[in-house]
């Protein structure tokens, strides 16, 4: 039985995998009681009981069966979530919030920045099976101990341009070293018509959109997913707030023509 999207009743989810990603982050592949539908950009709340629940983005494409949530260990939740172990069970609500457009219109150029490559990594599984677009992905992280799915994106590099790149190499990296615009500024061409999509910590977003904008993009057509900001998923808490919006009802995903004046977020 497939559940219709933004349910709020609770289910039971079985860990079926738990995948070392990255240093404190884990990749947890789950099944739920029933089938729940998702577009790529939304999120679901995850909860142990006695500990509590936090939002987190799915990082599988909708067809990819098994829903995959890719975690950094950082607070509470998230280090009970660490400790749990494949068999055993967590809750699940959502989906929630809205996804990314899925019709780049042209070119396709998605960025993620640390564990923010978790959302766009879903919808970059779902573009390259939807279709044969232009698409470049740009993967960037502090370190090689950090970058997310690097065997995983290498293994489309014939079917799509693939960056990666980190703050600080060291001997064995073979890719990319420095910020992830610089990377932008150096392999990505003028775009005349097409989408981008960005996920990172804040501070990656204003540097992101400059460069982007100097490259062709629209505002209108820059969606940023601003997830960190979300707690409760109802808008009740007021922890996301943006202006008249909220990050957990309204978003995540917004163009940056609608958010720009809200400097808060993107600093």
């Amino acid at each position: 039985m497939k559940r219709n999207r933004m349910s709020h009743k609770a289910l039971k989810a079985e860990i079926v995998e738990i995948k070392d990603e990255a240093e404190d982050i884990k990749s947890f592949f789950v099944r739920p009681d029933e089938e729940l539908e998702f577009l790529p950009g939304q999120f679901f709340m995850l909860s142990i009981c006695g500990v509590g629940e936090a939002p987190f983005s799915v990082a599988s494409a909708p067809h990819e069966g098994l829903l995959r949530f890719t975690i950094r260990k950082s607070g509470k939740v998230t280090s009970a979530l660490h400790r749990l172990r494949a068999g055993e069970l967590l809750g699940i609500r959502g989906p929630y919030g809205n996804g990314f457009p899925l019709d780049p219109g042209g070119t396709a150029v998605i960025i993620g920045g640390g564990i923010g490559m978790a959302p766009v990594r879903s919808l970059l599984f779902h573009l390259l099976k939807k279709g044969d677009f232009d698409l470049w992905a740009f993967n960037g992280a502090r370190s090689p101990r950090h970058i997310l799915y690097a065997d995983e994106l290498l293994g489309f590099k014939g079917r799509t341009k693939i960056v990666l790149t980190v703050d600080r190499a060291d001997p064995g990296w073979k890719y990319e070293e420095g910020v992830i615009t610089v990377s932008m500024e150096k392999y990505l061409p003028k775009i005349e018509k097409g989408t981008a999509y960005v996920c990172g910590p804040p501070v990656m977003f204003r540097h992101v959109v400059k460069t982007l904008l100097d490259k062709g993009f629209r505002e209108e057509n820059i969606y940023l997913s601003l997830e960190a900001h979300m707690k409760c998923a109802f808008g009740i808490c007021g922890h996301c707030r943006i202006g008249n919006k909220f990050v957990c009802v309204d978003g995540p995903v917004f163009p940056y023509s609608e958010i720009k004046d809200y400097e808060e977020f993107l600093a």
